[in-house]
């Protein structure tokens, strides 16, 4: 099943926003 696939590279996206996120609560701030 690629689900696996698809929710590890969710996984790794979300990640990757959730710091890009910070940056942007401290810029916005």
């Amino acid at each position: 099943m690629s689900a696996w696939i698809s929710w590890r590279k969710l996984e790794i996206f979300l990640t990757r926003c959730h710091k890009k996120s910070r940056i942007w609560e401290l810029l916005t701030r």
